[in-house]
């Protein structure tokens, strides 16, 4: 599992990106990672207030399951 708040690849006019902010990956051995932004600011391109991504998971002899959520607050 991935969850991230905001990304942005821009290729014309002009080639602008925004990685992956804020990003967390699933451990390999399952678990569970957050991560939160209080605020983004690219003029132009994007603009927001908290951004908030959790993902958890479990790995097993037969089964394997991830759940993933990404909050945006204006």
């Amino acid at each position: 599992g991935e969850a991230y708040g905001v990304f942005v690849k821009l290729t014309s006019p002009v080639a602008v990106g925004l990685r992956k902010t804020p990003d967390v990956v699933l451990p390999p051995n399952g678990g569970m990672e957050d991560a939160n932004l209080a605020s983004l600011s690219q003029p132009g391109i994007a603009s927001t207030s908290v951004l908030e991504v959790t993902t958890d998971g479990s790995l097993g002899p037969q089964s394997a399951s991830a759940e993933s959520h990404a909050s945006v607050d204006w």
